[in-house]
């Protein structure tokens, strides 16, 4: 009886770090997409004024992307400005079940990643 137990307890602590691990990845898949699309759509404009105001649109339009994550820690802040490259920097505190020390120490608790595009030009 005491074997059975215990193996059932490690199971379900196996399927629960699996599960954990596969929403914080599918977490920083979709902030990492959603912070692609807001440089992308930004790039496309061609003087700094115009890249400025579309900052400031999609800032408001990636709160709108990431869904159920709003109400979390999380952060897009746009680099300084360049004339060829569009940089934006994601930060979040992925949600999470298990304790933060434990998350952080998988990897999933956290996720701070840079996105760079390119400006497009016409020729």
């Amino acid at each position: 009886m005491l074997g059975t137990t215990l193996g059932l307890f490690v199971f379900l602590l196996t399927m629960f770090a699996a599960v954990q691990v596969a929403y914080a990845l599918y977490a920083r898949s979709m902030l990492t997409n959603a912070a692609h699309d807001a440089a992308r759509h930004v790039a496309g404009y061609g003087t700094a004024g115009d890249r400025d105001a579309a900052r400031t649109r999609e800032a408001a339009a990636f709160a709108g992307r990431v869904g159920g994550l709003d109400e979390h820690d999380v952060r897009l802040v746009w680099a300084a400005d360049d004339a060829d490259v569009v940089a934006v920097r994601v930060v979040a505190e992925l949600p999470s079940l298990l304790p933060r020390g434990l998350g952080d120490a998988f990897g999933i608790g956290s996720t701070d990643r840079e996105i760079r595009v390119r400006v497009e030009r016409e020729r």
